[in-house]
C-alpha cells in the first residue's frame, strides 16, 4: 500500500510500520476530508482517499496529526527532531526486563522470544543498547520447543542488566540529528582516528593531533587476528583524546569490525568489546561512526601496530 501511495499516487515521504503509516507536512498545508468533516494534513487526506479507492477500512479516531505524534508507542517530534518514550511504557519495559534477568530462573523459549521482541522495540530510543540481546539470542539458537524451559545464566543476566542501567540513566529521548550526521562530509566538532592491529600489537593515531598510541598483544593467546582488530577499535574509543569532541570517526581496514559497529550485533567474545566501548561513549555523550579504509591507506596505524615507529614518523 505504501508503494502504491508513493510510486503511483505520488504522495511523497510515506513511511510504513506494519499497519501504521506516517508522514509530515508544513503547518497550514491541509485539505478538507468530507467523510470525517475535518481538515487533515494534505498527504494524510490524499492517503485516506487512496484507502477509500482500494476499499481499505479506517477509523476517524486513528487519524492523528499534530506537532507531537504518538507512533508505535513513541512520541515523535519532527520539529525538535526527537523520538521519546513515555513514563508508562518505560516502567513496563523495565519491570519485565528486571523480572526476567535473574540467575537460575527458568523461562520457556516462548518467553525468551517474547522478551527479546519487547526489548527490540525501544531500540528506536536506545539504539546503542542493542548488544544487550547477544547472549539471549545465543541461548535460543537451535531451540524449537516453545514451551521447553531454558535456564537464565549469568551472561544472559549481565547484558539485560547493562541495558537497564543505561536506560534508567537515559533521558528517554533519541536525537534524530545523530542519524542525519554524515561523517564523510561533516567533520565539524569531530575527532578522526585510524586504528590497526596485528598478531603482535594494536595501535591508533590522530592525524590532526599527530598523536599515536600502541600496545603489544599479550603472548600466548590463540585467537584470530580479527579479535585484536575488534579490540583495537574500543581501545581507541575509550581513549580521552577520542572523547574530547562531540563526534568521533574511527577508520579501520577490517571490514568485519566495521560490520559489527554498523549492526551493533556480535557473538561472544566480540560483544563484550561492544559493550565496553558503548559504555564509554554513552558516558561521554560521543556520537561515533566506524568506517572502512583500505589497508594500503592505513599505513601509519599499521606501522605503529608493528612497532615500526621510524616508518610511522
Amino acid at each position: 500500500m505504501a508503494w502504491i501511495a508513493e510510486q503511483v499516487k505520488r504522495i511523497p515521504h510515506i513511511k510504513a510500520y506494519v499497519d501504521d503509516n506516517a508522514s509530515f507536512d508544513v503547518v497550514g498545508d491541509v485539505l478538507y476530508y468530507e467523510p470525517y468533516r475535518c481538515y487533515f494534513p494534505t498527504k494524510q487526506t490524499h492517503l485516506l482517499h487512496l484507502w477509500n479507492k482500494l476499499n481499505i477500512p479506517h477509523a476517524e479516531k486513528k487519524q492523528i496529526n499534530g506537532p507531537i505524534v504518538p507512533f508505535v508507542g513513541f512520541d515523535v517530534n519532527p520539529n525538535a527532531m526527537t523520538i521519546s518514550i513515555n513514563n508508562e511504557h518505560r516502567a513496563n519495559l523495565f519491570e519485565k526486563v528486571a523480572s526476567f534477568a535473574k540467575p537460575g530462573k527458568r523461562h520457556t523459549l516462548w518467553e525468551f522470544q517474547s522478551l527479546a521482541g519487547y526489548i527490540n522495540w525501544p531500540f528506536a530510543v536506545y539504539p546503542l543498547l542493542k548488544p544487550c540481546l547477544s547472549a539471549m539470542y545465543a541461548k535460543m539458537s537451535g531451540k524449537l520447543l516453545s514451551l521447553a524451559p531454558i535456564r537464565v545464566n549469568n551472561a544472559i543476566c549481565g547484558e539485560p542488566q547493562w541495558f537497564l542501567k543505561h536506560a534508567h540513566l537515559s533521558n528517554r529521548i533519541f536525537l534524530l540529528n545523530t542519524v542525519a550526521w554524515d561523517p564523510m562530509t561533516d567533520l565539524h566538532n569531530t575527532s578522526v582516528c585510524y586504528v590497526d592491529a596485528c598478531m603482535g600489537g594494536m595501535a591508533f593515531w590522530y592525524p590532526e593531533l599527530r598523536l599515536g598510541y600502541q600496545c603489544r598483544v599479550p603472548a600466548g593467546y590463540t585467537v584470530p587476528i580479527f579479535y585484536w582488530e575488534a579490540v583495537a577499535v574500543p581501545c581507541a574509543m575509550i581513549a580521552p583524546d577520542s572523547n574530547s569532541l562531540p563526534r568521533l570517526v574511527v577508520y579501520t581496514d577490517n571490514q568485519n569490525t566495521v560490520d559489527i559497529w554498523h549492526s551493533l550485533k556480535a557473538s561472544a567474545p566480540y560483544n563484550a568489546t561492544l559493550i565496553c566501548a558503548i559504555t564509554s561513549l554513552i558516558g561521554h555523550g560521543t556520537d561515533t561512526c566506524v568506517l572502512h579504509i583500505p589497508g594500503i591507506e592505513n599505513l601509519v596505524a599499521d606501522a605503529l601496530s608493528h612497532f615500526n615507529n621510524a616508518l610511522a614518523l
